[in-house]
Protein backbone atom coordinates (compact mmCIF):
# COMPACT_ATOMS: atom_id res chain seq x y z
CA UNK A 1 0.00 0.00 0.00
CA UNK A 2 1.63 3.39 -1.18
CA UNK A 3 0.70 5.79 1.50
CA UNK A 4 2.46 8.64 0.40
CA UNK A 5 -0.46 10.44 -1.07
CA UNK A 6 -2.95 9.87 2.00
CA UNK A 7 -0.18 11.29 4.27
CA UNK A 8 0.18 13.97 2.38
CA UNK A 9 -3.14 15.04 1.84
CA UNK A 10 -3.64 14.75 5.73
CA UNK A 11 -0.97 17.21 5.75
CA UNK A 12 -2.32 19.84 3.78
CA UNK A 13 -5.77 19.19 4.71
CA UNK A 14 -4.61 19.41 8.89
CA UNK A 15 -3.06 22.75 7.78
CA UNK A 16 -6.46 24.87 6.85
CA UNK A 17 -8.65 22.23 9.15
CA UNK A 18 -6.66 21.42 12.24
CA UNK A 19 -8.70 23.07 14.90
CA UNK A 20 -11.66 21.76 13.44
CA UNK A 21 -9.34 17.89 13.54
CA UNK A 22 -7.78 17.94 17.06
CA UNK A 23 -9.24 17.26 19.80
CA UNK A 24 -11.43 19.87 21.52
CA UNK A 25 -10.41 21.41 24.63
CA UNK A 26 -12.13 24.64 25.28
CA UNK A 27 -15.09 26.67 24.70
CA UNK A 28 -13.44 28.92 22.10
CA UNK A 29 -12.70 25.98 20.04
CA UNK A 30 -16.44 23.85 20.35
CA UNK A 31 -17.93 27.38 19.42
CA UNK A 32 -15.85 27.05 16.19
CA UNK A 33 -16.40 23.84 15.62
CA UNK A 34 -20.62 23.74 15.98
CA UNK A 35 -20.47 26.96 13.58
CA UNK A 36 -18.75 24.76 11.21
CA UNK A 37 -21.29 22.04 12.20
CA UNK A 38 -23.94 24.25 11.43
CA UNK A 39 -22.75 24.49 7.58
CA UNK A 40 -22.04 21.00 7.25
CA UNK A 41 -25.80 20.47 7.99
CA UNK A 42 -26.71 22.93 5.85
CA UNK A 43 -24.39 20.81 2.84
CA UNK A 44 -25.15 17.18 3.91
CA UNK A 45 -28.53 16.07 3.37
CA UNK A 46 -30.54 14.29 6.46
CA UNK A 47 -29.01 10.50 6.66
CA UNK A 48 -27.38 10.58 3.25
CA UNK A 49 -23.96 8.44 4.53
CA UNK A 50 -22.37 8.58 0.97
CA UNK A 51 -22.28 12.50 1.03
CA UNK A 52 -18.61 12.97 0.69
CA UNK A 53 -18.30 15.22 3.47
CA UNK A 54 -20.32 13.12 5.56
CA UNK A 55 -17.10 11.51 6.95
CA UNK A 56 -16.20 15.14 8.19
CA UNK A 57 -19.64 15.55 9.69
CA UNK A 58 -19.38 12.64 11.85
CA UNK A 59 -15.73 13.09 12.99
CA UNK A 60 -16.73 16.77 14.21
CA UNK A 61 -20.01 15.77 15.97
CA UNK A 62 -17.54 12.78 17.49
CA UNK A 63 -15.18 15.75 19.12
CA UNK A 64 -18.27 18.18 19.78
CA UNK A 65 -20.07 15.21 21.65
CA UNK A 66 -16.46 13.93 23.65
CA UNK A 67 -15.30 18.15 25.00
CA UNK A 68 -19.30 18.49 26.18
CA UNK A 69 -19.65 15.25 28.04
CA UNK A 70 -15.86 16.60 29.57
CA UNK A 71 -17.39 20.07 30.01
CA UNK A 72 -20.77 19.49 31.04
CA UNK A 73 -21.55 16.11 32.42
CA UNK A 74 -25.02 15.36 33.10
CA UNK A 75 -25.58 13.31 36.22
CA UNK A 76 -26.84 9.96 36.02
CA UNK A 77 -30.56 10.08 36.15
CA UNK A 78 -33.40 7.42 36.19
CA UNK A 79 -34.93 5.93 33.03
CA UNK A 80 -38.38 7.38 34.66
CA UNK A 81 -36.75 10.75 35.19
CA UNK A 82 -35.37 10.83 31.52
CA UNK A 83 -38.75 9.83 30.49
CA UNK A 84 -40.89 12.48 32.85
CA UNK A 85 -38.39 14.82 31.31
CA UNK A 86 -38.50 14.11 27.84
CA UNK A 87 -42.76 13.89 27.72
CA UNK A 88 -42.64 17.53 29.71
CA UNK A 89 -39.85 19.01 26.85
CA UNK A 90 -42.62 17.98 24.49
CA UNK A 91 -45.93 18.92 25.94
CA UNK A 92 -46.95 15.26 25.79
CA UNK A 93 -49.21 13.51 28.09
CA UNK A 94 -49.41 10.44 29.11
CA UNK A 95 -52.41 9.57 27.07
CA UNK A 96 -50.50 11.20 23.93
CA UNK A 97 -47.40 9.24 24.63
CA UNK A 98 -49.69 6.07 24.93
CA UNK A 99 -50.77 6.68 21.47
CA UNK A 100 -47.72 7.55 19.86
CA UNK A 101 -45.95 4.43 21.33
CA UNK A 102 -48.58 1.89 21.34
CA UNK A 103 -47.52 1.36 25.20
CA UNK A 104 -50.36 1.47 27.34
CA UNK A 105 -51.28 4.03 29.63
CA UNK A 106 -51.41 2.63 32.50
CA UNK A 107 -47.98 1.25 32.04
CA UNK A 108 -46.60 4.17 31.24
CA UNK A 109 -48.04 5.53 34.60
CA UNK A 110 -46.28 2.57 36.39
CA UNK A 111 -43.25 3.65 34.85
CA UNK A 112 -43.45 6.43 36.00
CA UNK A 113 -43.65 6.18 39.31
CA UNK A 114 -40.97 3.87 39.18
CA UNK A 115 -43.38 0.78 39.74
CA UNK A 116 -42.19 -0.95 36.47
CA UNK A 117 -39.13 -0.77 34.42
CA UNK A 118 -38.91 -0.39 31.05
CA UNK A 119 -38.32 -3.48 28.83
CA UNK A 120 -35.75 -3.34 26.03
CA UNK A 121 -38.64 -2.94 23.39
CA UNK A 122 -40.24 0.07 25.13
CA UNK A 123 -36.96 1.45 25.17
CA UNK A 124 -36.63 1.39 21.78
CA UNK A 125 -39.74 2.53 20.85
CA UNK A 126 -39.77 5.44 23.37
CA UNK A 127 -36.21 6.47 21.63
CA UNK A 128 -38.07 6.37 18.23
CA UNK A 129 -40.54 8.87 19.65
CA UNK A 130 -38.54 10.93 21.35
CA UNK A 131 -36.05 11.01 18.62
CA UNK A 132 -33.06 9.92 20.66
CA UNK A 133 -30.18 7.10 21.66
CA UNK A 134 -31.96 4.50 23.27
CA UNK A 135 -28.76 4.81 25.48
CA UNK A 136 -30.50 7.90 27.72
CA UNK A 137 -32.65 5.21 28.69
CA UNK A 138 -30.37 2.88 29.87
Amino acid sequence: MNTAPIFESWRQFDAVAHDYLAPITNEEQNERALELLEQLWLEVPDGETTHPLFPLLELLTGRIAAFEERAYPIPESSPERILAYLMSENAMTQTQLAAASNIHQSNLSKILRGERSLTLEQVRTLAKVFKVSPAVFL
